[in-house]
């Protein structure tokens, strides 16, 4: 008797409980840290290219405010569960009318940016959070192999996000939805 109520007990809290899974991730802002970037956030540059090669959305890091520059915007994410995709909040359109408004790197210059899903020249899903950190699924291998590289657009010195880069100037950095402690 004894035995059967512990049995009936433990199905019972085995149907009730929820399985864990990853958490969700919504409403978080970005911030890179790495060696002399503490804590910047990822901001959108609307428009602007430092070599003008016609990426109107790209991901980047940049000391300064919102408002002393109108083509800057703050940018708010969420990672979704079903293809772990990060959405963002943020000017929804490119200027051919496209929705642009998922975080993104070009597969072939590892240039982070802003997309749309249908955009196949750009890895736009698997996204994983580890905590607070931002790591990518490669192969079911989880990788975080983020840089920054010192650009100028309009005379205003920025960091430009990427993956992978072999470049000189490439400063490895972590992407992290905890704020720095000095904001």
């Amino acid at each position: 008797m004894l035995f059967n109520t512990f049995a009936i007990l433990a199905a019972a809290v085995g149907a009730a409980a929820k399985p864990l899974g990853r958490p969700v991730v919504t409403d978080a802002h970005l911030y890179a840290y790495g060696k002399d970037i503490g804590g910047l956030p990822i901001l959108r540059l609307k428009g602007v290219s430092p070599n003008r090669d016609n990426i109107l959305d790209n991901a980047y890091l940049v000391n300064t405010t919102v408002s002393t520059n109108p083509a800057v915007h703050n940018v708010t994410f969420s990672c979704t569960t079903e293809n772990r995709t990060l959405q963002t909040s943020g000017p929804p359109e490119a200027e051919n009318g496209t929705a642009t408004n998922l975080f993104a790197f070009k597969k072939d210059t590892g240039l982070a940016t802003f997309t749309d899903l249908e955009d196949t020249a750009a890895t736009t899903t698997g996204f994983i959070f580890f905590g607070s950190m931002l790591f990518v699924d490669v192969d079911h291998h989880m990788q975080a192999k983020w840089v920054a590289r010192p650009v100028e657009v309009d005379g205003q010195a920025l960091f430009q996000i990427g993956w992978d880069s072999k470049e000189k100037d490439a400063i490895p950095i972590q992407l992290n939805t905890r704020a720095p402690m000095h904001q």
